[in-house]
């Protein structure tokens, strides 16, 4: 197991497990259904118009619910804002699955939206405050990579998943009742989804933290969390400084991952076949995987000094997405991107240990959801201005800019202190 080095047995078996199933879980679902969602409607009858629309469907609910929901966890419970993610997952799988038109994928990508905003940070706030709880000096970053280990696997089984279930499982469903090929993708998600829900209700608990809301109505009680939490974001200089490289990064990231595929078929010209980008995706989750399970023992040779650590992988990061825009062979290309992807998935524990080591576990749900919401947002906006210049000029235009305004945003790095010097680095 990924976490055999655990020698707590009640941290082993009450919180890292049940989170690392989570985190497994979330991946394969990204794995097994997000390669194929547009495929999904394009074989249902829907243009390419009305996939935009779906996706801009997602994205604004995300965008709406990101924050109350965030901030809704922490007033009523991680847990159970979590399942009702869940829950929201389910009936958008059964609605992807049975209908074809595009009011029923509007709604169907309105729940997956909601499923988006529920889901994060509601069980990472649940993790870190378990952990906390056992003991207060554990080493976060440490407990945070073990996980995400765990959600790199996750995604490479959904990733493989992905391109064998449409050739087998999804042809019979075709055969016997005229459904999309794709449709056992989603079969293969809802039985997953199904078994997470029952796991979580069974086998978490939550310690309730007590807030006070001096009886005020629960709509204005939220609604004060709200600006709450948006104030100690501003105000904490740590987390301001990481919400801005939390931006940089969505905008920088975007036109990677949206544009990455295109940019192999542009490569490989009239040669291009879907399957190279099955293995490729598969190949990403792999090299995400190897970055987590590295990342801890680098940390150590560096004395868990991360604010250094994040300023040498935005380097990397910069550096490596500049090298990639020039790349106009496959092989180089996509030997770039999973070494692109290895120093990102480097990037996340380190990161998330600061931040989360500088919030209040009151609010913690709330400004992790804060956290998602401004990265969100920036990748909107990455995505705008890449398809932009991408138009225009050219998306190794895009990736350079990018790959500066990563270079350039390390820095910020150096004005936070690590406030990490008395970790314990092994439980």
């Amino acid at each position: 197991m990924v976490f055999s080095n655990c020698k707590n047995n009640e941290l082993k078996n009450k919180v890292l497990l049940p989170y690392s199933i989570i985190r497994f879980s979330q991946s394969f679902f990204i794995g097994i259904f997000l390669p194929i969602i547009t495929l999904l409607q394009l074989d249902k009858g829907r243009s390419l118009f009305d996939v935009g629309i779906a996706a801009g469907i997602y994205s604004g609910t995300v965008l709406i619910f990101e924050l109350p929901t965030g901030n809704l966890a922490d007033l009523i419970g991680r847990k159970v804002v979590f399942i009702l993610s869940l829950i929201s997952l389910l009936f958008s799988s059964i609605v992807f699955t049975f209908s074809d038109s595009i009011i029923h994928f509007g709604i169907g990508f309105m729940l997956f939206g909601l499923y988006r905003a529920m889901a994060s940070g509601s069980m990472e706030a649940w993790y870190v405050d378990e952990l906390k709880y056992i003991d207060n000096k554990i080493n976060l970053q440490k407990y945070i990579a073990i996980a995400n280990t765990s959600a790199s696997i996750g995604g490479i089984m959904g990733s493989v998943l992905c391109g064998i279930v449409p050739i087998t499982f999804g042809i019979f469903l075709k055969s016997k009742f005229e459904v999309s090929v794709f449709s056992g993708n989603l079969i293969v998600l809802l039985l997953m989804n199904i078994l997470l829900i029952f796991y979580v209700l069974r086998f978490t608990s939550e310690r309730k933290v007590e807030i006070k809301t001096e009886g005020q109505p629960k709509i204005k009680e939220l609604n004060n969390f709200i600006i709450e939490t948006i104030q100690q974001g501003i105000k904490n200089k740590i987390i301001l400084i990481l919400l801005i490289a939390t931006f940089i990064w969505g905008y920088c990231f975007a036109g990677v991952e949206f544009y990455w595929q295109p940019q192999i078929k542009n490569i490989m010209g009239a040669n291009f076949k879907v399957w190279v980008l099955s293995i490729v995706s598969t190949a990403y989750f792999l090299f995400g995987f190897i970055g987590n399970i590295s990342i801890t023992r680098i940390c150590l040779l560096f004395n868990n000094r991360y604010n250094r650590i994040l300023l040498f992988l935005r380097l990397l990061l910069g550096f490596t997405l500049i090298i990639l825009a020039f790349q106009s062979s496959l092989i180089p290309f996509i030997i770039i991107f999973l070494f692109l992807n290895l120093f990102a998935s480097m990037h996340e524990s380190p990161y998330k240990s600061i931040f989360n080591e500088n919030i209040d576990s009151k609010r913690r749900s709330s400004v992790l959801s804060l956290e998602s919401l401004i990265m969100e947002s920036g990748g909107l906006i990455g995505v705008l201005i890449a398809g932009v210049i991408s138009e225009y000029f050219s998306i190794r235009n895009a990736w350079c800019l990018s790959g500066v305004i990563f270079i350039i945003s390390g820095f910020l790095y150096l004005k936070i202190t690590n406030g990490k010097e008395n970790l314990k680095n092994d439980q």
